[in-house]
């Protein structure tokens, strides 16, 4: 989950708050996804109750729906492009 600190960093720097409790696209969500499972599978803790027959792609998932991600996500502006 984003730390306090984090998120008043990036409202300083952007003007807006990052929220992850956003409705995104499905192909918003499956880079979200796939990025945190990348990192769960090469031995990040999941943030939420794991049983050992769960694969990554389920973990980051259920991260996700619970909005618990120590991920920023941050809509891009009108005007800004995307690298």
């Amino acid at each position: 989950m984003a730390t306090k600190k984090a998120t008043k960093k990036a409202t300083k720097k952007t003007g807006k708050k990052v929220s992850q409790a956003q409705n995104f696209t499905r192909f918003e969500k499956a880079r979200i996804i796939g990025a945190r499972a990348l990192q769960i599978s090469m031995g990040a803790k999941p943030m939420v109750d794991v049983t050992p027959d769960l694969d990554p792609i389920d973990i980051a998932t259920m991260e996700l729906k619970e909005n618990v991600l120590p991920l920023g996500v941050r809509a891009l502006e009108i005007n800004e492009k995307a690298l």
